[in-house]
C-alpha cells in the first residue's frame, strides 16, 4: 500500500468519523427523576391564646370605655380588662372573679380585626369547689349563666336595665370565655358592676 493511498484511507476515514460524531453509541438516557410525594396535609398547629399587647390593650379598653355609658348606666368597671390574642377555635378565659347579692352586672366583649365577630359567656365556675367533692360534677358545674346573643366586634351581656344580679346568697366564682366565630385576633371584656338600690 503506496504512502498515497493510506493517506487517502486516512482521510476518508477522518472524514467519515467527523460526519458521523464518533459513531459510537451514545449512552442510554438518565431515567427520569422520581416525582416528588404529595405534601402530606399537616393542618397547622394553632398557637396557644397570648396576652394582648399594650396597644391592643388600650385599643379595646378605649372602645369598650366609650361604650359604658350608654351599655352599663351608672356601672363602675369592676376589675381588670380580659384581654387576649386567640386564633379561631379557641378561647380567651378570664381567671376566677367573685359575683354577689346585691350588685348588677354588665359585661362588655370588645374584638379588634380582623376578628369581626366574637361570643362571649359568663360561666359558673364552682369545679374548684366540687371537684374534690364529686369529680363527675365538675363539668356540670360550668354551666353557662349569661350569653351574648348578637355577634359582632361589640357584644354584651345584662346591658343598661337588664343587667344581671347574682341570685344566690352566697358570692360564688365565674369566669367569662372570650371565642371569635372566625378569624383569629384579639378579644377583650371588662365587667361593670353598681350597688342595687
Amino acid at each position: 500500500m503506496t504512502t498515497a493511498t493510506k493517506h487517502l484511507i486516512w482521510a476518508v476515514l477522518a472524514t467519515a468519523t467527523a460526519a458521523c460524531g464518533g459513531c459510537t453509541n451514545p449512552p442510554p438516557p438518565a431515567p427520569p427523576p422520581m416525582p416528588m410525594p404529595p405534601p402530606s396535609a399537616v393542618a397547622p398547629v394553632p398557637a396557644a391564646p397570648t396576652p394582648c399587647d399594650q396597644a391592643q390593650m388600650l385599643a379595646t379598653s378605649t372602645a369598650m370605655q366609650a361604650r359604658a355609658a350608654a351599655e352599663a348606666p351608672g356601672m363602675k368597671p369592676d376589675g381588670a380588662p380580659v384581654c387576649g390574642v386567640v386564633g379561631e377555635g379557641q378561647a380567651v378565659v378570664s381567671a376566677p372573679f367573685m359575683l354577689e347579692q346585691g350588685y348588677c352586672y354588665t359585661f362588655l366583649g370588645q374584638s379588634l380585626p380582623p376578628v369581626g365577630q366574637m361570643d362571649m359567656v359568663l360561666q359558673a365556675d364552682a369545679s374548684g369547689l366540687v371537684a374534690p367533692i364529686m369529680p363527675t360534677m365538675a363539668n356540670a358545674a360550668q354551666a353557662p349563666l349569661l350569653v351574648s346573643t348578637t355577634p359582632g366586634e361589640r357584644v354584651n351581656m345584662g346591658e343598661k336595665q337588664s343587667c344581671y344580679q347574682w341570685p344566690f346568697p352566697v358570692p360564688a366564682p365565674v369566669r367569662l370565655v372570650l371565642k371569635p366565630r372566625a378569624g383569629s385576633g384579639p378579644v377583650a371584656a371588662q365587667m361593670y358592676r353598681k350597688k342595687k338600690h
